[in-house]
């Protein structure tokens, strides 16, 4: 076993479980004095005791059990058992078989989190030997990725393969599948692989429209009742792993435009009896994690689209988010009871615990904040940003890296990744923190950490964060002054090669007026060619608290 994947394992709870017993005293989970060949827990009590199972056939059920717990390298939707490249190099050319190896090796690391490593690196290729829309739409993504690295790193992602390859591949993959809808195949996990594998290839091709499209076709597959897989085995394993995967995304796709997922919200404001203070492991702690910035992201949604009302079931919306917060204390809980119950942490387990503490931050820290008419209220929270400026940039340092932002520290190629892990608490940072050496710190780790997570594009991220704190703290030089000037005068004014520290003499001792803070940055649209360039458009309140949103757009480069 690797030693990352022992230093989860590592962060369990120690429980012990009774597997033996007669069948009567394990159904009423009474326990058994296993006399035989009836025990007296059943007879003296007037009840027939149906006897034991074979110790021989327990073993060989947990055997199995295994099997699909640990995403076994031989699910059913893969006919042919042999897995090597001799197998693939029949039916593919040297150049597809070429960029199949670097999806296992490159492009799947690079994906994956650590709970996600065996779909990515194992199912994902094997599936590809037998379905040839997966395995267009992995060739096409491996080489995308191989010219996104190049490209960003060097400029030079051309020599290393031409865009039009990839898109061959990923019309060839569309094509098949198609073929295999119009078809008799009734399968669900293929279009669903080939709707993720697609969903990457747009977002390294920052094709945001595209990504929120075929999102939603791979959720409109999971909520159709004609492909709920209720059998066990791999393949219902492979749904829940792609079910986990999809509802991260749709999570993550709320910030950018899409609509709030009605199904989401009724779960929000349904009565829970899930404890969210108690998980085994951290994979575990991750999915509950996953769940709650869910929930809470479409609950923001919901009420920045004004539909709350209509979704929610006759909920207080103040009910909701007290509901919520007090749910994300309890995870924090859980987490630091997982921690403190843990030893011999190794590094990885480390940064994985920093990772979910960071997302767990912003979450809480922003749906804090959602009913607060003005900016000043995120002033409250300035321990909570400096703890995630702190983690980020202590988990920067490490060497052994999981995923994600974190590459890019010993690597001068920006890296990819599907989950969104730094950037969104970065950016969160840099745009509402209003402590000039916190906010100044986020965005550095965003400049000089270059990466992109989903849709979240750091150099853009940091250009944007920059632009926002110059404008608000415009108002705080000595030449301007919020009660004299107008805000014209400041959000006009460029610092087009330069920054406010450069134009003050140093950094900034107070904090912005209330006037002057941007309320919201919204990316519109982001294009990648001729140059790497997007539309924003930002929104304050510049004539105080209540009144309405002014707003204005600016081309950013980045």
């Amino acid at each position: 076993m690797a030693t990352a994947e022992k230093d989860i394992c590592a962060i369990r709870a120690k429980k012990t479980k009774v597997r033996t017993g007669c069948i009567t005293c394990k159904i009423r989970k009474v326990k058994c004095d296993e006399i035989k060949p009836a025990c007296k827990r059943c007879t003296d009590t007037g009840r027939k005791c149906d006897g034991y199972l074979d110790l021989e056939h327990l073993k060989k059920a947990r055997q199995q059990q295994l099997l699909v717990r640990r995403q076994h390298k031989s699910p059913s939707l893969v006919s042919d058992p042999q897995s090597d490249t001799s197998f693939l190099s029949k039916i593919v050319s040297d150049e597809d078989l070429h960029w199949v190896q670097y999806f296992s090796q490159q492009t799947a690391p690079a994906l994956s989190g650590f709970a996600d490593k065996d779909f990515w690196s194992c199912m994902l290729p094997q599936l590809s030997l037998s379905d040839s829309s997966i395995r267009h739409a992995l060739i096409a993504l491996g080489s995308s990725h191989a010219h996104f690295e190049a490209e960003a790193g060097t400029g030079l992602g051309a020599s290393i393969v031409k865009r039009d390859y990839s898109l061959k591949h990923y019309n060839q993959a569309i094509v098949s599948l198609q073929r295999q809808i119009g078809g008799s195949s009734r399968t669900t996990e293929s279009p669903l692989i080939c709707c993720l594998l697609f969903i990457c290839l747009e977002c390294l091709y920052g094709n945001r429209s595209l990504v929120l499209e075929h999102l939603r076709n791979g959720l409109n597959i999971l909520d159709s009742t004609r492909f709920k897989v209720d059998t066990p085995g791999p393949v219902s394993f492979l749904m829940q792993k792609l079910n986990h995967i999809f509802s991260r995304l749709d999570a993550q796709s709320t910030l950018f435009g899409k609509p709030v997922s009605p199904q989401v919200l009724e779960v929000a404001a349904a009565p829970s009896s899930m404890n969210f203070s108690s998980f085994i492991d951290l994979t575990e702690g991750q999915q509950l994690l996953d769940l709650l910035i869910s929930l809470s992201l479409n609950f923001i949604r919901s009420l920045h689209d004004e539909c709350f009302a209509e979704l929610s079931g006759g909920v207080s919306k103040h009910a909701l988010q007290r509901k919520l917060q007090e749910q994300l204390l309890s995870w924090r809980s859980g987490l630091d009871t997982l921690e403190s119950t843990s030893l011999d942490l190794g590094q990885f387990a480390q940064s994985t615990l920093s990772m979910l503490r960071i997302r767990h931050s912003a979450c809480f820290i922003y749906l804090s904040n959602c009913f607060e008419p003005v900016e000043t209220s995120y002033d409250n929270f300035i321990p909570e940003f400096t703890a995630i400026v702190d983690r980020s940039e202590t988990l920067v340092r490490m060497s052994t890296q999981p995923c994600g932002i974190m590459n890019a520290a010993t690597s001068t190629k920006p890296l990819f990744s599907l989950d969104a892990w730094f950037i969104p608490p970065l950016f969160l940072t840099a745009i509402k923190c209003r402590d000039p050496v916190v906010r100044r710190r986020a965005i550095v780790l965003l400049e000089t950490n270059a990466g992109r997570e989903g849709l979240w594009d750091a150099r853009l991220h940091a250009r944007v964060g920059r632009r926002v704190m110059d404008v608000e703290e415009r108002g705080m030089l000595n030449f301007g002054d919020y009660r004299t000037n107008t805000f014209e005068d400041f959000r006009h004014a460029s610092y087009e090669g330069t920054t406010l520290q450069d134009w003050c003499g140093s950094i900034p001792s107070g904090m912005p007026h209330e006037s002057f803070r941007i309320q919201r940055a919204d990316i519109l649209r982001t294009l990648e060619e001729p140059c790497r360039s997007a539309r924003v458009t930002f929104f304050t309140t510049r004539d105080g608290a209540l009144t309405p949103l002014t707003c204005w757009e600016e081309d950013i480069n980045f």
